[in-house]
């Protein structure tokens, strides 16, 4: 028997503590909804400091700052 042989299965990559990689049957489970990406959160807070130093909670180290 001198045939082709494929094998179809489904796969995903998971990655576990340490940065390890590991081959998972099936499919990726979906991800929560409702994760908030770090850029938001970075902007968020650069958002409320923003207004902190415009209320003068916060006083600006640079000269050029405008807090109009």
């Amino acid at each position: 028997m001198t045939g082709k042989l494929t094998v179809s299965r489904k796969f995903h990559v998971a990655r576990e503590g340490l940065g390890r990689k590991r081959f998972r049957e099936g499919e990726e489970a979906a991800k929560p909804a409702g994760r908030v990406q770090q850029v938001s959160r970075v902007m968020a807070l650069a958002i409320q400091c923003d207004q902190l130093i415009r209320d003068g909670m916060i006083f600006t180290a640079f000269k050029g700052c405008s807090t109009h």
